[in-house]
């Protein structure tokens, strides 16, 4: 189990940057809904809907790896809800 050896009103100074990353993470993806990665909107109920629509009542069961099953489940999806590149987008190598 994991235990923080400092008190929380004083961090080491190594604990700093990752305490404002969870501070950061908090505010944009927890109480927004955003994300750290980009400035989309992603965690609006409408795209968690439609997750729990397309992933979670959709399981698809078999041996076949999580990341392809998951791709097939999402394939239906907007690329909003995703934030993936639309296929007639795809870049050039």
């Amino acid at each position: 189990m994991a235990r923080l050896s400092t008190s929380p009103n004083h961090p080491r100074s190594d604990q700093v940057p990752i305490l404002d990353a969870a501070q950061q993470w908090k505010q944009k993806c927890f109480l927004s809904d955003g994300s750290v990665l980009s400035n989309f909107s992603l965690w609006t109920e409408s795209n968690l809907g439609i997750l729990e629509e397309h992933f979670i009542k959709n399981p698809i069961v078999g041996a076949q790896p999580f990341l392809d099953k998951f791709r097939r489940q999402l394939e239906p999806t907007s690329a909003q809800v995703t934030r993936r590149q639309p296929a007639s987008s795809s870049v050039e190598s």
